[in-house]
């Protein structure tokens, strides 16, 4: 196919092509945190900025060398002089570049076929967004919804893992750090390339490639840890394979929830980043609360935003559009479609289900409450949490029980009130909560060596009380204290560090 006269050569999966190049990728350093210094930002460029550069973006990439050359045209999309092209990449040559498919090079310019995204160390080639024509099987790039699945992943060993969906192949790279086994499959042959493409460029070597639907590639398997980032965007029309099913409203996201428990080893994690909707003035856990029924699963619904029906529809609209005119004409056609289906608003969020044999399954409804990197041992702590909170329903139990106060846990003033004090969590999953001094000073003093029956007839003899009354309100803290991970049982810490 061609592009604005060039043509789009196909990726091509050359080990040796592609080790070369990587020779100049890793001298230049092009690695997400090098890209943001030069770029001068805090994250890395969205696609309006890089289907439009500022002039300053440009001016940083100008005369910067290997890795200056190489952000203009695999980042912002610009082309490059021949000559500084060639210049930029020794050792390797033009063709060598060409051959495995990344550029083209047409009146003594170099012009590059695919995006290079970045996260932290790992490249994932894809194709530039909305520069495909009029193809459906646009191989999608690290987008938001990518990067805050790789976010939430839980990163603990397992022995198999499997990327439904697997676009460019990002999640089956991060994946396959720390499982034996991943398996990676799509129903769009060009994304199986681009990802095999990409494993290669990133020297990840336990991957198994397939193409189909769903989990039809993998019927007679099980695995410890499942990540899929499907098309989920709710609305009309199939406009790219990648964005949305063509199925109506949220259902192609419920059927995926509904299957992957069958797919899942005991103790193995199903994490799925999706939109649902909200039939009239329904609640999330009204409208989720099915696709998780009987499905042998603890289930953790973390939503990170809820946008109205019209807001919802701009926003999309705008971004399937090159012009306001036919912004507005399919804005029009997405609320029309969101009427007759009564969708009042779309959710966003990360949906994580665990497989468990245990007789009762919870499931958990929470706002987003932020993040400061990986996020991965948060949810894997959360799970443990509630678990833990399940088995020890009887106070005789819990008070048995040593806990600790986690590392990640801050004590912060209360401007408002001396004697509330704010806990948050520095780390992981920020959640924060304001508690009174005496709770916090509580929380403060576990390290692990007490059962909390020995705290109970501390705090019962310092005020004078008797034993009976101060244990139902003092569990009745600790248990809303241990939920969102302010303080962790020393077995469920020994659990999450095995």
């Amino acid at each position: 196919m061609t592009h604005n006269g060039l043509e789009i050569s196909p990726i091509a999966v050359d080990a040796d092509g592609i080790r070369k190049i990587c020779g100049v990728l890793d001298s230049a350093d092009f690695k997400e945190d090098s890209v943001l210094r030069l770029l001068g930002t805090q994250s890395f460029p969205g696609v309006s900025e890089r289907r439009q550069p500022s002039p300053e973006l440009l001016e940083r990439t100008d005369d910067s060398g290997t890795l200056g050359t190489l952000v203009r045209l695999f980042v912002l999309g610009k082309s490059v002089s021949l000559k500084s092209f060639s210049d930029a990449v020794e050792p390797t040559e033009t063709v060598d570049w060409q051959t495995v498919g990344l550029i083209d090079v047409k009146d003594g310019a170099v012009h590059g076929n695919v995006e290079l995204g970045l996260y932290a160390d790992v490249i994932a080639a894809a194709d530039w967004p909305g520069k495909s024509g009029e193809r459906v099987d646009e191989v999608m790039g690290l987008a938001p919804s990518s990067r805050a699945l790789i976010q939430m992943t839980v990163r603990r060993k397992v022995d198999t893992a499997f990327d439904l969906g697997t676009g460019c192949g990002v999640q089956a790279i991060l994946a396959s750090r720390h499982s034996g086994q991943v398996m990676a499959a799509d129903i769009n042959p060009r994304a199986v390339r681009f990802a095999k493409f990409n494993a290669t460029l990133n020297n990840a070597e336990n991957i198994s490639y397939s193409t189909g639907s769903l989990f039809e590639p993998v019927t007679d398997k099980q695995f410890d840890l499942i990540v899929c980032n499907p098309p989920f965007v709710i609305g009309p029309k199939l406009t790219l394979r990648h964005t949305s099913s063509g199925i109506r409203s949220d259902q192609f996201c419920e059927s995926i929830i509904r299957s992957a428990p069958e797919f899942l080893a005991d103790g193995g994690f199903a994490q799925i980043v999706c939109n649902w909707a909200h039939i009239g003035d329904e609640t999330s856990e009204q409208h989720l609360g099915p696709w998780f029924e009987n499905n042998g699963c603890e289930v953790w619904t973390l939503c990170s935003h809820t946008e109205s029906a019209s807001d919802y529809a701009r926003l999309r609209a705008d971004e399937n559009s090159a012009d306001r005119q036919s912004a507005d004409a399919l804005y029009d056609e997405w609320l029309r479609y969101f009427d007759g289906e009564n969708i009042s608003r779309v959710s966003f969020g990360v949906i994580s289900l665990r497989r468990s044999s245990q007789a009762e399954n919870w499931r958990r409804y929470d706002d987003f409450p932020g993040a400061n990197g990986p996020c991965g041992r948060a949810i894997e702590l959360g799970f443990l949490s509630r678990e833990f909170l399940n088995a020890h329903r009887d106070d005789a139990r819990l008070l048995e029980v040593c806990v600790r106060h986690t590392p990640e846990l801050k004590f912060l003033g209360d401007d408002r009130d001396s004697k509330k004090v704010r806990l948050r969590l520095d780390s992981g999953l920020t959640f924060a909560a304001v508690v009174d001094t005496e709770i916090a000073d509580f929380v403060g003093r576990c390290n692990g060596r007490l059962t909390l029956g020995e705290q109970a007839r501390k705090i019962a003899a310092e005020n004078n009380l008797p034993l009976s009354r101060v244990v139902p309100q003092f569990l009745a803290a600790v248990r809303k204290l241990i939920e969102p991970g302010f303080l962790v049982p020393n077995e469920v810490l020994g659990k999450l560090e095995d």
